[in-house]
């Protein structure tokens, strides 16, 4: 659209059920809203809905205003240059395992060339590298890892079923959820559910930690800020491994 529509940075437009929106669609726009006057803008509403929904009401991308502020300016130190460079290691050996995982385990063609659907390698990469920055290397061997990731991807899953249930959540009463054949609506419930209380126990596992010497993982320094309560760090982690 951005590219067949004439436009001067901006394009409105109709969307699902004839709600109006705005598209940004150059560097000045996006600047304007997203970083001069981002509290002029408040967001939209069904992402809100959704977060809501999965992450609660404290999660950092649905408060607004001094809330969001204040919460913003107490999770940016894990992700300052210096402590994002050493995650290098970590994505590094992630991407490393991987490579050579495939160039071991595919199959090549008459050329010679590896054959290898790249997503599901890369997808599985990501997991454990975003999980081993938030949870420190030792919870890629740890015994909630597998249950952890296996409630993660029913969550995230893009099934059809999945999808549909993200959009009615977005756009229509959550009433509405249980005309969804197969009952997923209750599965995603009970997994998000599950989610929730998993990660909570890993918190309360990783505070023994904290004050000890060696590197620090993203959840130990959210820990030492004392600035959110269980379920902000809860909703917050969440948020970052949906994100990651």
């Amino acid at each position: 659209m951005a590219r067949t529509v004439p436009n001067d940075g901006l394009i409105r437009f109709q969307g699902f059920l004839d709600a109006e929106h705005l598209l940004l669609t150059n560097p000045e726009a996006l600047n304007e809203v997203l970083i001069k006057r981002s509290y002029d803008f408040i967001k939209p509403p069904g992402a809100i809905k959704i977060f809501n929904q999965f992450l609660g009401p404290t999660f950092l991308l649905v408060t607004e205003g001094i809330q969001h502020r204040e919460a913003k300016r107490s999770m940016q130190p894990p992700f300052n240059f210096r402590q994002v460079q050493d995650m290098y290691p970590v994505f590094w050996a992630k991407a490393t395992n991987m490579t050579n995982s495939i160039e071991l385990s595919a199959p090549r063609d008459d050329q010679g060339a590896l054959v290898a659907d790249v997503e599901l390698w890369a997808h599985e990469a990501t997991l454990d590298a975003i999980f081993g920055a938030m949870f420190g290397q030792h919870f890629l061997d740890s015994p909630h890892k597998n249950e952890l990731l296996k409630l993660y991807e029913t969550v995230l899953s893009p099934k059809w079923d999945v999808q549909l249930y993200f959009m009615i959540t977005a756009f229509l009463p959550l009433w509405t959820l249980k005309l969804i054949p197969g009952g997923i609506s209750q599965r995603v419930d009970a997994a998000s559910s599950s989610l929730r209380q998993a990660v909570k126990a890993l918190i309360e596992d990783r505070k023994g930690d904290v004050g000890k010497e060696f590197h620090k993982d993203i959840v130990i320094q959210l820990i030492e800020r004392d600035y959110f309560t269980d379920e902000e760090l809860v909703s917050n982690i969440l948020g970052l491994l949906i994100a990651g």
